[in-house]
């Protein structure tokens, strides 16, 4: 999603997050739908597609080491299963490995995410640099 240049955020690259994705994963743990359908529903009023979309890859087993680390509003009993984290990861998996089907989620770039965090971030760095989604540090420094 190259920026607006009416946005408020002129001259940035707008960040969202994974939400297609994820919709794909929910409705078909949640609702037995699958990611073909919902993905049809989804992009029907469609209008921006992002310049990257970047998916923290973690395996089922250690996402529910993280999961129970969480406390409060973040924790999701229902969702914190280790059948069901194989199930999204699997689904994401499908989706991001046939971009053909699914080209709304723009290209993407899978990161480890059992990697350290500095890691992690070099990466993703070192993904938007080559996609030319860096930020112009110099021309904001002017």
């Amino acid at each position: 999603m190259h920026p607006d240049p009416r946005s408020p955020c002129k001259g940035a690259t707008p960040i969202a997050d994974r939400w297609l994705l994820s919709e794909l994963a929910f409705f078909a743990v949640k609702h037995d739908r699958t990611p073909k359908e919902t993905y049809a529903v989804l992009t029907e009023q469609l209008s921006l597609v992002p310049d990257l979309t970047l998916v923290l890859d973690i395996t089922p087993e250690a996402a529910m080491q993280r999961a129970a680390a969480r406390s409060g509003d973040a924790t999701r009993p229902d969702w914190d299963v280790l059948e069901i984290q194989a199930k999204v990861r699997g689904i994401y998996q499908s989706a991001t490995d046939a971009p053909a089907a699914f080209p709304a989620l723009g290209p993407v770039v899978r990161i480890n995410a059992a990697q350290d965090r500095a890691t992690i971030l070099h990466t993703a760095w070192q993904a938007l640099d080559e996609y030319g989604l860096l930020p112009d540090l110099e021309g904001a420094a002017t």
